[in-house]
């Protein structure tokens, strides 16, 4: 269970006990079927515990503006997890089921026509296994492997890249910027931009085409922010200059527009150009000047409405999902002005143990 839903599993079920005067059980679900994957990767699902399975919506990812994927996490009583992926062709008003994965989806990438991937990960669960699943064919079948990523982006079908090791890494030589031409089937690491920033190690980074992308270097400061730093490339990863900065722990002076507030979790860049940010403890920011400055999107708070993750399509068009305790679920939320306006295309109701929507009015 990752942190950030902590404190959400805690106000539902805090809710639960006020209303009813006791957490009652809702009965054993049914067992939840594997993705289809090749017989040497099949994730093995844990069993559905009594009592109420929690479902999220932290991942989502769009090839146009019709079509896409989200990932749900499903989290039981007893503490174990896993995960179910979900695909749209009606920009986001109904959904169906792909399959599950062995934990909860913590991030969905999309490339090309037909090209996608999940990112299972783990956190304090034992015995749970990261996982990277790929599929070639809109999710209809998936291959998958072990992994220690934590964050991915394609450009297109062949070419991506991936942060290895979380925050905080036990191995040294971690966070570690890796890439892939072969889809994700084999990575390997690459000199990371953060080598020399004063701004913390690699947290996030996102290609917009096979040689030019963003990274993200950050360092947790204190309660409520960290210092980052946005850095771009146009070679590969060969050089990297810094496009925007927070004052470092060096005090060298802040560059560009980048607000200090907040744990940056995820980073999109658009092909044209425009990115996202997203994290917690913060609202969404967006650059349309390859990173250099960035505003706040019209959508969630650093209280409450967590934004969980966010897909640009470009200048205008894109989609989030966040996190809405008032009515205790994930909602699906789309924007056609640049983040200026919002609707709510679905949602996903906490208690929902089987990853089912609601279309929104």
């Amino acid at each position: 269970m990752k942190l950030r839903r902590a404190f959400r599993d805690f106000e539902h079920h805090a809710g639960l006990l006020v209303a009813a005067g006791i957490l009652a059980a809702c009965g054993s679900g049914p067992s939840s079927p594997p993705l289809a994957t090749s017989a040497a990767t099949r994730p093995t699902v844990p069993p559905v515990a009594t009592g109420p399975t929690l479902t999220y919506a932290d991942a989502v990812a769009f090839w146009d503006g019709q079509r896409g994927i989200a990932g749900l996490s499903l989290d039981r009583p007893d503490g174990s997890s896993s995960g179910q992926l979900v695909t749209t062709s009606d920009a986001g008003h109904t959904w169906r089921t792909l399959g599950f994965t062995s934990a909860g989806v913590v991030q969905v990438a999309v490339a090309g026509s037909a090209s996608t991937w999940a990112l299972a990960g783990c956190s304090v669960n034992r015995g749970c296994e990261a996982r990277l699943y790929r599929s070639t064919n809109d999710g209809m079948t998936w291959t998958s492997a072990p992994t220690d990523l934590s964050s991915i982006s394609f450009a297109d079908s062949r070419d991506g890249w991936g942060v290895a090791g979380g925050w905080p890494p036990a191995d040294p030589s971690l966070p570690a910027l890796r890439r892939t031409h072969d889809g994700g089937a084999t990575w390997a690491t690459v000199p990371t931009p953060c080598a020399g920033s004063t701004v913390g190690p690699l947290r996030t980074a996102s290609a917009r085409t096979a040689t030019a992308g963003l990274a993200v270097c950050a360092l947790t400061a204190g309660a409520g922010g960290e210092l980052h730093g946005v850095f771009a490339t146009n070679d590969g990863g060969a050089h990297w200059a810094v496009r925007a900065s927070t004052s470092g722990v060096s005090s060298a002076k802040p560059i560009g527009s980048l607000p200090y507030g907040g744990y940056i979790t995820g980073l999109v860049e658009a092909l044209d150009g425009t990115a996202w940010i997203t994290g917690g403890r913060m609202v969404p920011l967006a650059s349309r000047d390859g990173g250099a400055t960035w505003q706040p999107l019209a959508l969630g708070d650093p209280a409450a409405n967590l934004v969980e993750a966010a897909w640009p399509l470009d200048a205008t068009r894109g989609f989030a999902v966040m996190w809405a305790p008032d009515s205790q679920a994930s909602l699906l939320e789309a924007t056609t002005d640049g983040g200026r306006r919002w609707s709510v295309r679905s949602s996903w109701s906490v208690t929902t143990t089987d990853g089912s929507m609601s279309a929104s009015p």
